[in-house]
């Protein structure tokens, strides 16, 4: 993608890690190869963490990853009403599917998907999963935890030291497919800087990685190299979940552009 002096790189990766029997996350990145698509529509990324069991939650995070993007791409809406309509969409489908499939009962899936379009980036998130923004050699989160820990926090009832470690933590509040309804948290649009990186990621990365080792292994390395790195870093420790993320690089337009690099390890 090159727009006024912007160019796009990205790469994605996920892994089975060392406990768990299936990957139930699911990574998307589309760059279309029509120039008129991408002028309009611009380029997508996204990662999705199924839960459910018995492979459910696979067929789940799948179902998200297909339908956001199949819809956002088909919408006439500005990209945050079109983000909006494909989640909300997503969510109707996983619902009606546990619903009718009874191996599939209960199954829901996160999911955080990013667009980047003519120096602006919009992103609509349900779930733990996160997106950070890597600019100026510092790193913010973007999205915000649906998780009960999150809810503690902002009513005051524990502190700021006690959120990581806290044994609920992995406990969400908001899912795709576990209720007929779902509010999605769009935001957009935002300026996009030359320099700056995109890091979309399922909790099994950010539970035993820490954001600062985040920032050091993107600003230090090729975005496939740390992409890689950080995967072996979160199974070093442990690996007791899958392990998912997606770097997306905003360039100069004269920087060599590197070929996509999408790897799932099952």
């Amino acid at each position: 993608m090159n727009e006024n002096n912007l160019h796009i790189e990205a790469s994605l990766l996920s892994d089975i890690g060392c406990v768990r029997q299936c990957n139930e996350d699911s990574l998307l990145y589309v760059y279309p190869a029509d120039n008129s698509r991408l002028e309009e529509k611009g380029v997508f990324a996204m990662v999705a963490d199924g839960m459910g069991g018995h492979q459910s939650g696979e067929i789940a995070s799948q179902i998200a990853v297909e339908t956001i993007n199949k819809i956002y791409y088909q919408s006439n809406k500005p990209p945050n009403k079109a983000l909006e309509e494909a989640f909300l969409a997503a969510n109707e489908w996983i619902y009606s599917t546990a619903r009718t499939e009874p191996r599939f009962n209960g199954m829901g899936t996160t999911g955080t998907a990013l667009v980047i379009r003519d120096h602006h980036m919009w992103f609509a998130h349900v779930g733990d999963s996160r997106l950070y923004r890597i600019r100026s050699s510092a790193i913010e989160c973007l999205s915000k935890d649906h998780t009960l820990v999150r809810e503690l926090f902002e009513a005051g009832i524990i502190d700021a030291a006690a959120v990581a470690n806290h044994p609920d933590r992995n406990i969400i509040t908001r899912s795709l497919g576990t209720h007929p309804h779902v509010e999605v948290d769009v935001a957009g649009p935002l300026s996009v800087q030359e320099g700056d990186h995109y890091v979309l990621c399922s909790d099994g990365l950010y539970d035993l990685v820490g954001d600062e080792e985040i920032l050091t292994n993107v600003t230090a390395k090729p975005i496939r190299i740390a992409t890689h790195s950080l995967i072996a870093l979160a199974k070093q420790r442990g690996g007791y979940d899958n392990i998912s993320i997606a770097i997306v690089a905003c360039l100069a337009a004269n920087c060599l552009q590197a070929s996509l690099a999408i790897t799932r390890f099952d």
